[in-house]
């Protein structure tokens, strides 16, 4: 796991900031759910170990690098993701989105505090990694 120092700019009350996720792989959490348990009649959903430990150490990048700042409101997001293999993103994109939350990097998920512009480039087949750059105005208080 490799944690970089996330890229910070300022102008005015603008803020960019670029998290860096290196040889982190993102899984596609909404293609990994399966049943919670083998048992019949037992009801319930869980993700694999893999998924489950994947998120954690991309909340852990994500919390380092966002050290410890108010979550955002309406950011705007470019996404540029690498991936080792083709794969689902707009389910990778929610992976990060969750992670973001808990990581305290977004107030919420939903559009009515996550509706700001987002860009999604092409994504690449290469080792895993995600290049996330959000756009933010500073908070007020």
């Amino acid at each position: 796991m490799v944690f970089r120092q996330a890229m910070e700019f300022a102008t005015g009350d603008q803020r960019t900031l670029t998290l860096i996720f290196e040889g982190l792989a993102i899984p596609s959490k909404k293609n990994t759910l399966a049943p919670a348990s083998p048992r019949p009649g037992r009801k319930g959903l869980t993700y694999s170990a893999a998924t489950k430990k994947a998120m954690v150490d991309l909340e852990l990048a994500a919390r380092v690098q966002w050290a410890q700042r108010e979550p955002v409101i309406h950011p705007a997001i470019d996404w540029r993701i690498t991936a080792p293999d083709p794969q689902d993103r707009d389910g990778m994109v929610t992976t990060l989105l969750d992670v973001f939350k808990k990581a305290r990097i977004i107030v919420d998920d939903s559009i009515k505090f996550n509706n700001g512009h987002w860009q999604t480039y092409p994504a690449d087949i290469g080792p895993a990694a995600a290049k996330v750059t959000l756009y933010y105005a500073r908070a007020t208080r």
